[in-house]
């Protein structure tokens, strides 16, 4: 059974409904609902079940800026722990 479905609407509502979650979500959680809806699409089709014509989701939909970074404070016990660690290591190796 083919569901036909206005791809443009569609596109519009998820980027929509996108930019409002990015209000209360990062933009990586954001990216991760993208990520998935773009791969139900892409099932959709491999089962036959839309035409080919949603795979302009994937190129009209791009996702948002991540900022992975984390700035870390290393402590000297954490530093002791770690070299600790590594020469423990390079005695067993």
């Amino acid at each position: 059974m083919k569901i036909e479905i206005n791809n443009l609407q569609l596109i519009d509502d998820i980027v929509e409904k996108a930019d409002l979650r990015l209000k209360y979500n990062k933009p990586s959680a954001v990216n991760r609902l993208k990520g998935c809806l773009k791969h139900m699409i892409s099932k959709r089709i491999q089962w036959k079940m839309a035409s080919e014509e949603p795979l302009k989701f994937e190129l009209m939909v791009k996702p948002f800026e991540e900022n992975n970074r984390r700035l870390w404070f290393l402590s000297i016990n954490f530093l002791q722990l770690r070299h600790q660690s590594l020469n423990l290591l390079s005695s067993i190796l």
